[in-house]
């Protein structure tokens, strides 16, 4: 495993006080740090796409021994991108106690089904909780296999969607049975 750079130390650490950035946060963020790092050692500053993946990727593979890691995952009623810091240890203990108190997580079960709708991190954090406690009731996009809270339902076999996948994708019938969308 790869020693951290100064530049990633200091990604890292930001992350850790946000846990959560938009898009354009961590891309500021990626750039301030290469600037600050690139001023003392004289080189050029980095800022296409592939870099800040292999970027993040070389701080996950830093983090893997933690079961921690920066994931990526996008919004489902605004679709924009959002990073977040999450635990990845499959247990719900240490998982959840760190940022959640028992009557919190009372909470988020009787959420599930009700008017309220999970924010871009607490589907991050707590996919593995719904996926072990809920998979029976968890819906799965049909076109990126992720979990969907929010999106259309085929009235006709009951797959769901993101709304960014659909509008993506440009389909306005039902991938599954063909059915049209608008007409439920």
């Amino acid at each position: 495993m790869k020693e951290l750079d100064d530049k990633h130390k200091f990604f890292l650490q930001a992350f850790m006080w946000k846990k959560i950035c938009g898009n354009e946060e961590v891309w500021n963020l990626f750039r301030k740090c290469h600037r600050l790092v690139n001023d003392e050692s004289g080189e050029s500053e980095t800022t296409n796409n592939e870099d800040l993946v292999q970027f993040i990727k070389e701080i996950n593979n830093a983090l893997k021994p933690l079961n921690m890691a920066i994931k990526s995952l996008r919004d489902e009623l605004s679709t924009e991108m959002y990073y977040i810091l999450v635990n990845e240890n499959n247990n719900n203990v240490s998982r959840l106690l760190p940022d959640y108190k028992v009557q919190e997580l009372e909470v988020l079960k009787c959420m599930k089904d009700g008017y309220y709708f999970f924010s871009t991190r607490a589907i991050a954090e707590l996919h593995y909780f719904f996926k072990e406690n809920y998979s029976e009731n968890i819906s799965t996009c049909y076109l990126c296999k992720n979990i969907v809270f929010q999106g259309p339902v085929c009235q006709n076999c009951d797959i769901k969607l993101h709304n960014y996948c659909m509008k993506r994708s440009g389909i306005k019938m039902c991938p599954s049975c063909r059915s049209d969308f608008n007409a439920h």
